[in-house]
């Protein structure tokens, strides 16, 4: 893991080179920007990307890199939606999200990052018990993020285009990406299932150790018959308990 100075120079690194980004994305229409294209926004990111994957995932690190990869994809999804929609962008932004969709697939399933294939790898065991795992508030933002972001790209590809031709889900249909496009973030979303049915398992173990209902009513029912038989019998009246009070006090 990350020793806490490592982890606020990463902070800090991290800080630096979204506010040099973000500068270069509001000067996006001007001449002199770096970022005039969306291919050139996302090979910018795709650093920044590498660099958030490749925290080490074990404790308490491995909290960091999934709170960072949320800030990157929202990030990334909302700026996307800044640039007009070009065909030529088609297929480098859907391979791009591919790898996205990779990279959240190996943080939920607790692996390292290969930035060389680009893609999990998976650790031996004695690293694998010091991982944290994701959430259920982080995996529930996962997927809000993912589900609610590929809407949004949808309802931008269907957009006027700025050359006044047919919409980019026209230019993806006639291409043949229809289907990459509806697979989108598919691994992370199989996962988030998989995390969630795998919890409701779990609940349903536990339970099924709990006593019944009936069980336990009958050990209530027993407890209070036994409660009665040892009652104490309050028929007397008040003046026979002062006075039995008052001879104990007495002896």
């Amino acid at each position: 893991p990350l020793s806490e100075p490592q982890e606020r120079r990463l902070l800090d690194y991290l800080d630096e080179k979204y506010r040099e980004v973000h500068q270069e994305y509001s000067k996006r229409h001007e001449p002199a920007s770096k970022l005039p294209t969306l291919r050139a926004y996302l090979d910018s990111m795709r650093s920044l990307l590498a660099l958030t994957l490749q925290v080490p995932p074990v404790a308490p690190s491995g909290m960091l890199r999934i709170s960072l990869l949320l800030r990157f994809t929202n990030t990334v999804v909302e700026d996307v939606l800044g640039y007009p929609p070009d065909s030529t962008d088609l297929v480098p932004l859907l391979k791009w999200l591919d790898l996205l969709d990779r990279g959240w697939f190996s943080v939920l399933c607790m692996q390292a990052w290969d930035p060389v294939r680009g893609e999990g790898a998976d650790l031996p065991q004695h690293l694998l018990e010091k991982i944290p795992p994701a959430t259920q508030t982080d995996r529930t933002r996962v997927h809000s993020l993912l589900v609610t972001g590929t809407s949004m790209l949808e309802d931008w590809m269907e957009g006027k285009r700025e050359d006044g031709e047919d919409s980019l889900v026209h230019d993806m249909r006639r291409l043949g990406h229809q289907s990459a496009f509806d697979e989108l973030f598919h691994r992370t979303l199989t996962r988030l299932r998989e995390l969630e049915s795998d919890e409701e398992g779990d609940e349903e173990e536990l339970l099924a150790r709990l006593p019944s209902w009936d069980s336990g009513a009958k050990g209530l029912d027993g407890d209070a018959d036994g409660l009665n038989e040892g009652r104490v019998d309050t028929g007397g009246s008040d003046d026979d308990m002062e006075e039995a009070v008052y001879d104990n006090s007495g002896s």
